[in-house]
């Protein structure tokens, strides 16, 4: 199992403190963890991510499909300034 708290603001990050925020112009933090990932991730292993309405849900869910991931959500939050999900992520068979 891989946890994630991932970058997922849509900017490129220039600082080492804006790449805890910051995850590129197109996402592409997550193309490079769905793509890195896999060598991790044993069988039915899975990757739990904290995500945020906050961010482009659909383009990253649209990303992990190109990279053969499946995902569904797991849990949800409302926090004062935010929802958040927990995603849980499984390579496709």
């Amino acid at each position: 199992m891989i946890l994630n708290n991932p970058p997922y603001y849509k900017k490129h990050p220039v600082t080492p403190t804006e790449h805890a925020w910051f995850a590129g112009e197109n996402l592409e933090y997550f193309n490079r963890i769905f793509m890195q990932a896999k060598s991790f991730i044993k069988p039915n292993g899975r990757l739990l991510m904290v995500l945020s309405n906050d961010c482009d849900l659909g383009q990253i869910q649209h990303i992990a499909g190109l990279h053969n991931w499946k995902y569904k959500k797991v849990y949800s939050r409302i926090n004062l300034i935010e929802k958040t999900h927990v995603f849980e992520f499984k390579i496709a068979n």
